[in-house]
């Protein structure tokens, strides 16, 4: 009478009876997209690290890790030799490479983004005898710092005006190559004024060795062709959040309500030059293709970033404040972020959808507390924690909607969007895991919605088709498991034992479970074992029923009917 052989996703939004066949009321731990009940996959512990961790990052082979949000964004300069990775957190843009200490999962030390500008004006004096009847010219001298990773800052203040001739030695001195906080300084680029030039552009000179304190300039003017480009170049403003990688080898950050970008190709460059600003606090910030996204407390905007002097903000339509940064994702249809009644996203050029109107209500949105997402973009869904202790995935094309059945607090896509890794408390440590990477399954849990008939009748009989041929015997394997359980039954683990010593990986034994309810009351529950059909209570009548499976193998159909010989 009930039969369901394509299985489907949720829709808190309607009520139970009326879901379409195959609509679920209840799906947890599922994937669904084949139409089958298709049990998640378990996680796979890769290692583990002493203490909380709000965010992970896998580097060299090494897992790092911090206790609160950190955004992390692999150099945008392919091929580059020093593996280096950016990121802000509270104190603002830092960033690390390949050469940088690690300890106890994370950096020893955390350099700022950027090189500042030297702390010392350069002291100019004149020595020797110039040529007589040569030119008299005037020069100016800056110097600048350049970090160990050829990274250069801007100028120092300029020194005193000096009028030297041909002959004369200009002694530069007072130079410092302070830069408290941020990378080591490597060298020290002098610079100065040209005579017979038509601007006042500053041309290398000499490059020295970090330390070095003054030099002697006798260098002639033909040999200072090269016109120092990091004039305008500041390091990443104090307290930048947000990093956000962009097409040209750049980088966006914001702080408070304003934007700013790094010079093309030169990601520890900020030029106050390409700052702008929106009316409200800027809560995320995103990227879908050459557009920057913008979420605020109240509107959302846009900015084409061809040329990041020209680079202006467009404030969409509509009041959607982001509810949280840590469930903005980019994804291949653009920019998905949480607001106060869904999932929107924003593609260039129209205005945001509501990708979750028509699955939940406003209510249904709220009780998930979409200021605690933590979300990502993986294998075409959007996978979100949330409190309290709970998750979701959603598929925005197909509309497929499942709970999670467990609770994670830190994730990492890489490489290229092909792995996810997860982490989550283990008493005092925190247990990094692969996505769906086990060979145990997660239990799924699947309940239909209600169904209903027009007289009152009994189900005398109900059938369950799985995969029962390639379930695993009743032998258990045991291996020793590190870790306590999370959740009720985390990657096929259960509890055999009272301390964290005692955990062991217990093998499936292929169990499904089929549970009738008739006037929302449970009529039956048992384990099913073969594809045949088996008896269902009698000394009832209802005329509304749902069906529930519980099983950690995959399931085809599912069917209960009054009659036994209408399943034969």
């Amino acid at each position: 009478m009930f039969e369901v052989t394509v299985f489907s996703g949720m829709k808190p939004a309607l009520a139970s009876h009326l879901l379409e066949p195959g609509q679920a009321e209840t799906a947890v731990n599922c994937l669904l997209e084949s139409g089958e009940i298709r049990p998640l996959g378990g996680l796979l512990k890769v290692d583990s690290i002493q203490g909380a961790a709000g965010t992970i990052y896998r580097y060299q082979d090494k897992w790092l890790s911090w206790v609160g949000r950190v955004i992390l964004r692999d150099g945008p300069i392919a091929g580059d030799q020093k593996e280096r990775v950016y990121g802000t957190d509270d104190e603002g843009a830092f960033l690390f490479c390949n050469s940088d200490e690690l300890e106890n999962n994370t950096l020893k030390n955390r350099y700022s983004l950027g090189v500042p500008s030297p702390d010392s004006v350069p002291l100019v004096t004149v020595s020797g005898t110039g040529v007589e009847e040569s030119d008299i010219v005037s020069r100016v001298y800056v110097y600048t710092l350049v970090s160990d990773l050829g990274e250069e800052g801007p100028p120092s203040a300029p020194s005193a005006v000096v009028d030297v001739q041909e002959g004369q030695t200009v002694n530069v001195s007072g130079l410092n190559n302070v830069a408290e906080g941020f990378r080591p300084i490597s060298l020290i680029r002098i610079y100065r004024t040209v005579a017979g030039t038509e601007t006042s552009e500053f041309h290398f000179v000499k490059e020295l060795e970090a330390g070095t304190v003054s030099f002697a300039d006798s260098v002639p003017d033909s040999d200072t062709a090269e016109v120092m480009v990091s004039r305008y170049w500041e390091p990443a403003p104090q307290k930048l959040q947000g990093l956000t990688s962009l097409p040209g080898n750049m980088f966006a950050g914001f702080k408070g309500n304003e934007i700013f970008l790094s010079e093309p190709g030169y990601p520890h460059a900020w030029p106050d030059a390409y700052g702008m600003s929106v009316p409200h606090e800027i809560v995320a910030m995103e990227s879908t293709g050459n557009t920057l996204v913008i979420l605020t407390r109240a509107n959302v905007h846009t900015i084409t970033v061809d040329d990041p002097s020209l680079s202006v903000p467009n404030c969409l339509d509509g009041y959607l404040p982001c509810t949280s940064a840590a469930g903005v994702v980019a994804s291949p249809f653009g920019v998905i972020f949480p607001s106060l009644n869904g999932l929107y996203l924003v593609q260039p050029g129209s205005v945001p959808q509501n990708i979750t109107a028509g699955i939940f209500t406003e209510k249904d949105w709220r009780a998930l507390k979409p200021d605690s997402f933590n979300g990502v973009w993986h294998a075409g869904q959007y996978i979100c924690f949330h409190e309290p202790g709970a998750g979701f995935v959603f598929d925005p094309i197909s509309k497929l909607l499942t709970k999670l059945g467990f609770h994670c607090t830190a994730l990492t896509v890489e490489p290229e969007g092909r792995l996810l890794h997860v982490a989550y408390p283990a008493g005092t440590q925190t247990i990094i895991s692969q996505w769906d990477g086990s060979d145990f399954s997660l239990r799924s849990e699947w309940v239909s919605g209600e169904m209903r008939t027009k007289e009152p009748v009994n189900m005398e009989a109900g059938i369950v088709l799985a995969d029962y041929a390639n379930a695993p015997d009743d032998s258990f394997l045991k291996q020793p498991l590190e870790l306590s359980c999370v959740g009720s039954d985390m990657a096929g683990a259960v509890c055999l034992g009272g301390d964290s010593n005692s955990f062991y990986r217990v093998q499936r034994k292929g169990e499904v479970y089929f549970i009738l309810i008739a006037d929302g009351k449970q009529v039956f529950e048992g384990r099913i074992k073969t594809d045949r059909p088996f008896i269902l209570p009698a000394g009832y009548v209802a005329t509304r029923f749902q069906m529930g499976i519980v099983s950690d193998i995959p399931i085809s159909k599912v069917d209960i009917d009054p009659a036994m010989g209408d399943l034969l």
